[in-house]
């Protein structure tokens, strides 16, 4: 009670602080204090007043009472998406206070997700009430899996004790997610590894082989086990794309292609496989496929894009390469696009260096200076005018070239300092440098070199050079 009200006197007023206090006069009142336990009350009437949407607080005032009204109102006050989640942390809150007897009043008032449940039948086990723990922990075992994913520290001990009185693979499953959110991915690797041969959930096994992708490959024969556990359209994508990234691209193919044939509305399910053509040198037809999706529209949706300008590119430069340079203007200029099926709409400012240097080329060869130069002309001034929302990359290069051919050589090198800061010791711009300076044979070792997969989480879009690849290809015309 000391550190609450120094923590008031220091400016704290939050609701959480207020039911921390209620619950030491609580604790004392039950000691015989009875000032304590009404002080208590009125604190909670005084703090649900101010902030009534505040759930330990209002949990709190129902173990004060320890009335049946109140532990309903508690649980039908919590009314968002996950409300297991805020009955978690309650119960966890008490444990962290050593009041396990109350943690187990509210989870047994509504233990009706399997990490309560665990959370329940560890603290049952606790005090040596073994018969209903292991009940409990039957019961939690036997719930789908599905959209459970544990993530807080102080579950692991609670999920070990399930684990040890309850044989099945669902605890190693939310072990290892714990370890695996938290970055140690050996330790995941290992619990995950221990109940992956009894577990039939889809997920289980797809997670442990992206988890274990640098070591274990994705075999034909191990993809048709995973399809065998379910035939949701997620288990057909995760296992293609790891057979894809095991070298195994006609079996990833052959999946996508049997997937969307049964779900063509799946727009998910159609850029994978357009992809997969797309990798397959498939150009042509990927570009159909993409022509007849409809992508939703959604936050950071640019995969169908980028997929329609990386295959219309590599058409132009297939066109190029036979000697049809105004098929490649034209498949330059599809290029360019922003198809509105795809999901994405065109922004203000759009990096096109790569595409006009590719149609300056094309016009040359065409014997058109006119055009050429006006592609020329406008790599050059994108380089010196780069807009702030365009991240340099290895178009910059594009740019210098020009500059540097024009004898523009300070501009030319500023463009490249330019791309250094942005990318100082990576091998797109060590590349691009090499090149600059007229290394060529630096320039092939650097590209022989192996890049490691830019790892991202979820919610992060990774910063990759797009360009990057092409911008080598078309020097090298």
């Amino acid at each position: 009670l000391e550190y609450v009200v120094k923590a008031e006197e220091a400016g704290c007023r939050t609701g959480d602080l207020a039911a921390l206090k209620a619950a030491v006069l609580r604790i004392q009142g039950e000691k015989g204090c009875r000032k304590s336990a009404k002080a208590a009350a009125k604190l909670l009437d005084l703090s649900l007043a101010a902030d009534p949407l505040n759930h330990l607080l209002r949990v709190e005032k129902a173990l004060l009472t320890d009335r049946d009204e109140h532990f309903a109102a508690w649980a039908d006050a919590i009314v968002h998406e996950f409300p297991f989640q805020t009955r978690l942390e309650n119960a966890l809150f008490y444990i962290r206070l050593n009041r396990d007897a109350d943690a187990l009043r509210l989870l047994e008032k509504g233990a009706d997700h399997p990490l309560l449940m665990t959370l329940q039948a560890a603290l049952l086990e606790k005090n040596g009430r073994m018969e209903a723990a292991a009940e409990i922990y039957a019961r939690a075992a036997a719930c789908d899996p599905e959209g459970v994913f544990p993530f807080r520290y102080q579950m692991i001990e609670p999920l070990e004790q399930a684990a040890r009185l309850s044989d099945h693979w669902v605890w190693n499953w939310y072990l290892g997610l714990i370890y695996q959110n938290a970055g140690q991915k050996e330790k995941a690797e290992e619990i995950f590894k221990a109940g992956l041969a009894e577990c039939d959930f889809y997920p289980y096994h797809i997670n442990y082989y992206r988890l274990t992708a640098g070591v274990k490959r994705m075999t034909p024969a191990v993809a048709d086990g995973l399809l065998a556990l379910s035939d949701d359209w997620m288990n057909a994508a995760e296992t293609a794309a790891l057979l894809e990234n095991s070298g195994e691209s006609d079996k990833a193919r052959e999946i996508l292609a049997g997937a969307f044939q049964a779900d063509p509305d799946n727009y998910y399910l159609g850029l994978a496989y357009a992809r997969s053509l797309n990798r397959s040198g498939a150009f042509d037809r990927c570009s159909q496929l993409l022509q007849g999706l409809k992508v939703l529209p959604n936050e950071g949706a640019t995969a169908g894009r980028t997929l329609w300008r990386e295959t219309h590119l590599e058409l132009a430069l297939g066109a190029f390469s036979a000697g049809d340079y105004s098929a490649a203007a034209e498949y330059i200029e599809q290029a360019r696009q922003w198809p509105e099926n795809l999901g994405v709409g065109r922004p203000y400012d759009v990096d096109e260096r790569v595409e006009d240097y590719l149609a300056m080329l094309c016009a040359v060869r065409a014997g058109n200076p006119a055009e050429a130069g006006a592609r020329r002309n406008r790599v050059m001034e994108f380089g010196l005018e780069l807009p702030e929302d365009i991240l340099p990359n290895s178009a910059e290069l594009l740019s210098a070239l020009i500059l540097k051919a024009e004898g523009r050589g300070n501009e030319a090198a500023a463009v490249m300092k330019r791309f250094e800061a942005k990318n100082p010791g990576a091998k797109n711009f060590r590349w691009c440098d090499a090149w600059f300076k007229g290394m060529r044979a630096k320039a092939r070792l650097i590209a022989r070199e192996r890049e490691e997969p830019v790892e991202a989480l979820p919610y992060e879009i990774p910063d990759i050079d797009g360009d990057f690849d092409f911008v080598m290809r078309i020097l090298n015309l």
